[in-house]
């Protein structure tokens, strides 16, 4: 899948003239419709039950704790997430641009037409968590833990997965031939199905048993 034509399956969010505004001001008109361009200097909670419609422009969320069970049209353009938790939410049309998220847990959450452009995802854990409609594109995903995952219209772009697991995850349909999937694990039964270009191929034969006898 080229990134380019993303449009055709990843629905993108759909943010109408959102107003640059501080975090404080923000908070005071709801979130909704605003372009938010400053970090709060003290910790603050987002409570609402549907977070809609907002663009999180260059912010540091170590003192930002979303409370929110679902996140739709959003955008979040270069921000700070290390070790942050997305755990249990349900994400939908929502893009992480170029935004550092080592460490972070998805367990259990549910991901639809969601983006991760040029994103920093090493070290995090995806446990349980549903793909449906997810690009991942020139990402870091260095020792990254995918178990019981779902992936479903799931598409990898030129990732670094070296190190990574994926434990218990069915992996049919999914392509990894643009990606680096060195020291990559994987559980020999999800392996069906996969696409590796043929150096990558080389990877998996001890998994199957397979040993390469040079000539």
């Amino acid at each position: 899948m080229d990134s380019k034509k993303k449009d055709e399956t990843i629905k993108q969010p759909l943010i109408e003239n959102p107003e640059e505004v501080t975090f404080l001001e923000a908070k005071e008109r709801g979130y909704s419709g605003c372009k938010i361009v400053s970090s709060p200097k003290v910790v603050t909670f987002i409570d609402k039950n549907i977070l809609d419609s907002v663009i999180f422009f260059h912010l540091d969320f170590a003192n930002i704790v979303i409370r929110c069970g679902h996140l739709s049209n959003i955008i979040f353009d270069h921000c700070e997430f290390q070790n942050y938790s997305f755990s249990k939410l349900h994400l939908s049309k929502v893009i992480f641009r170029s935004c550092r998220l080592t460490g972070s847990l998805f367990t259990e959450t549910f991901m639809e037409n969601v983006t991760f452009e040029d994103c920093d995802l090493a070290y995090s854990d995806f446990t349980m968590s549903h793909f449906k409609g997810v690009l991942i594109a020139r990402s870091s995903l260095k020792k990254s833990y995918l178990s019981d995952t779902r992936l479903e219209n799931t598409h990898f772009i030129e990732n670094d997965f070296s190190g990574s697991e994926f434990e218990k995850t069915k992996l049919a349909g999914i392509d990894f031939s643009s990606s680096n999937i060195q020291n990559m694990s994987v559980s020999i039964e999800y392996l069906t199905g996969i696409t590796v270009s043929s150096s990558q191929a080389l990877a998996f034969l001890p998994l199957l048993g397979i040993k390469i006898k040079e000539e």
